[in-house]
Parts: C-alpha cells; structure tokens; sequence
C-alpha cells in the first residue's frame, strides 16, 4: 500500500478472506526498498484482526510467511491508520548537526553538509549512516 508520503503508524486492521495467513508480518518502508518489520504475528486463525503498530512508513506490506490454507493469501481489506503528528519521546542531540553515537526521533531535522535531512525512522546513528548515505533513515527537505 502507498501511502503518498512517510506517515505516523499507529494501527493496521486484516479482514481475512477464506486464503489467511498463519503466519505473516507487517511491514513499512520508506523507500519502498529497505523494509522494518512492525508486526510478526503468528499461530494466526483469520478472520478480523488488529495490531497496533508504531512506526513511519510511505510503503506498508503485508508479507505472509506461513498460509493457512493451500490457497494463498487473500485479504478483503487491510487499513493502515496514522499515528498523528506526534514524534516519540528521545534523546535530542546537542545543536542541530547530524552527529554519529546520537539517538534520533522519527520526525527530527538535522543538518549536514549544509542541507537540512528529516529523520524517517528512530534509531541511533552511526558513523557511514550520515543522512545522504542512508535514504531509508533520512530524507532531504
């Protein structure tokens, strides 16, 4: 599912066709390439389910992993809901310079090279992840 832009995640919704997923994750990217995983559900029966979920994501998949039937996967519907405008709780950096050994909040916007990046996925940053190297953690405003 493409979401048109990077977005908040709080909730995916499954209703099941008769083809479920024993076993499947749910997934988001913000590349469409580099995928994290939010959800790995397993011993799964169909029907309507709900995970809440906490991420970002432009892409969000549903990657089977295990049918629950010789048929496949079928899905009637898969709802992705948004997490508001809201970035978690983190150690902020000192100044506004990309720094390695720092953890970033999903949503915060550092400098580097003298062009401004926004921080797409929460995570600590190490030496070779500067934000032009790694487009699945950072996108250039």
């Amino acid at each position: 599912m493409d979401l048109g832009s990077v977005q908040p995640l709080s909730r995916v919704e499954l209703s099941w066709e008769a083809a479920f997923g024993r076993a499947y994750r749910i997934e988001a990217s913000a590349d469409g390439s580099t995928w994290t995983t939010l959800v790995n559900a397993t011993g799964r029966s169909g029907g309507n389910e709900t995970h809440a979920v906490s991420g970002i994501g432009r892409y969000v998949r549903m990657y089977g992993t295990e049918r629950g039937t010789p048929y496949g996967y079928s899905l009637w519907e898969l709802k992705v809901y948004g997490g508001g405008c809201s970035t978690p709780a983190t150690t902020s950096p000192a100044g506004t310079s990309w720094a390695p050994n720092i953890r970033y909040a999903a949503g915060a916007v550092v400098t580097y090279g003298g062009s401004s990046y926004r921080c797409l996925q929460s995570h600590t940053s190490l030496t070779g992840w500067e934000p032009p190297n790694v487009p699945a953690l950072w996108a250039r405003l």
